[in-house]
């Protein structure tokens, strides 16, 4: 299925599937990484030194 992609109306590239490319089953790929960033977090949250919370430093970082 082919995907017109447009800016601001006017197309500009089109979207489409690759041929022989090997998809991963749903699930399977996504749990493992899932599980890696929950094992990351721990390990960030063992080592946190900071009064403040991530999204607390994360929302001032951004202003």
């Amino acid at each position: 299925m082919w995907r017109r992609i447009t800016y601001r109306g006017r197309p500009v590239a089109t979207l489409g599937p690759v041929e022989g490319l090997a998809v991963p089953e749903r699930g399977v790929a996504d749990a493992s990484a899932w599980h890696e960033l929950e094992r990351l977090g721990e390990a960030i949250g063992k080592g946190w030194r900071s009064s403040k919370t991530s999204a607390e430093l994360l929302s001032e970082s951004r202003r």
